[in-house]
């Protein structure tokens, strides 16, 4: 919900963006640039048919992230290039405002959306067979082309490179999957447990308990 009342009652929904759809996005001080012919938007296209992920409200694409991939020597990781807008990553008031102001969202909004995107990105790129999400953390507010540290650590990001003053952090998937599976595991059994009943006594035990 937004304080915008015109756009109560409408659901927004996450989609995949192609290299059409990046002049259309909203961009702002903080924003790398990105043509749709970039060396980094053509390797995703290539590997996965789709640059990035964007939340659309009616016919307007708000919060984004854009990928690509890189190869390391795990294998494939969706590198993040892109988080925009930056509110929805520190939640400040945001010193760089976007593009199209006329739709603007409440930085709560954002930030929901911000992480909803991270993960429908993890799901995605697990499928495809990407062992896991890199982006370049800021150490401090951040901005689209850098998230915060703190934001990223916060949602499973670990610091892959030590001593750097803004380091890389990656959410390993395969780990994250893992840890998922054997939560819902867990609950399966705990739910199982209080469903079933216990099985019946013996007679002869229930005869003594009743003074039978």
């Amino acid at each position: 919900m937004t304080r915008d009342g015109s756009r109560r009652g409408r659901r927004t929904r996450v989609r995949p963006l192609l290299p059409r759809d990046l002049p259309d996005l909203e961009t702002c001080a903080g924003c790398p640039s990105t043509d749709p012919a970039d060396e980094d938007v053509r390797a995703a296209v290539s590997a996965w048919g789709w640059c990035g992920l964007a939340v659309v409200d009616g016919d307007r694409m708000g919060t984004h992230v854009l990928a690509t991939p890189v190869t390391t020597a795990e294998g494939v990781v969706a590198r993040v290039t892109r988080l925009h807008p930056v509110t929805a990553t520190d939640g400040s008031s945001g010193r760089a405002a976007p593009r199209d102001t006329h739709g603007a969202q409440h930085p709560m909004e954002v930030r929901v959306h911000s992480q909803q995107l991270v993960e429908t990105l993890a799901a995605r790129s697990l499928r495809r067979g990407v062992v896991a999400v890199e982006a370049h953390a800021h150490r401090w507010a951040g901005h689209c082309g850098m998230p915060p540290m703190v934001w990223l650590a916060a949602r499973g990001f670990v610091v892959t490179q030590t001593g750097a003053l803004h380091p890389w952090m990656r959410l390993d998937l395969n780990r994250t999957v893992a840890e998922q599976s054997g939560l819902r595991e867990a609950w399966s059994r705990l739910t199982d447990l209080v469903r079933t009943p216990p099985p019946p006594e013996p007679i002869g035990r229930l005869t003594h308990r009743t003074g039978g």
